[in-house]
């Protein structure tokens, strides 16, 4: 099952990332998240599913596929949020206070 992203704009980019996400192990945003993703998922992803090189890929236009494709499947932490359609690629996004 499925479920529509019904988030707060914290739970996309955290106020704390401040233009550039941070690494982390357990990510409270899309963002960091995102930023996560290994170099390869990364090249992966811009090939397969934005149809571009890995350094023309920003994590604003991820952000904007997330958004459209408005899929997570599940609705408890850790959130595994869809970034295409298929949900050939998803992030895990944790609970800010640490579930």
């Amino acid at each position: 099952m499925t479920y529509a992203l019904s988030f707060g704009p914290e739970f996309f980019r955290d106020e704390r990332d401040s233009g550039v996400p941070t690494l982390t192990r357990r990510p409270t945003s899309v963002a960091q998240a995102l930023a996560n993703l290994s170099n390869e998922t990364w090249s992966r992803l811009a090939r397969e599913v934005f149809h571009c090189a890995p350094q023309h890929l920003d994590v604003e236009a991820v952000l904007s596929k997330i958004e459209d494709t408005n899929t997570c499947l599940n609705l408890d932490s850790h959130v595994q949020v869809a970034i295409d359609p298929d949900g050939n690629f998803t992030v895990l996004v944790y609970d800010c206070n640490g579930a």
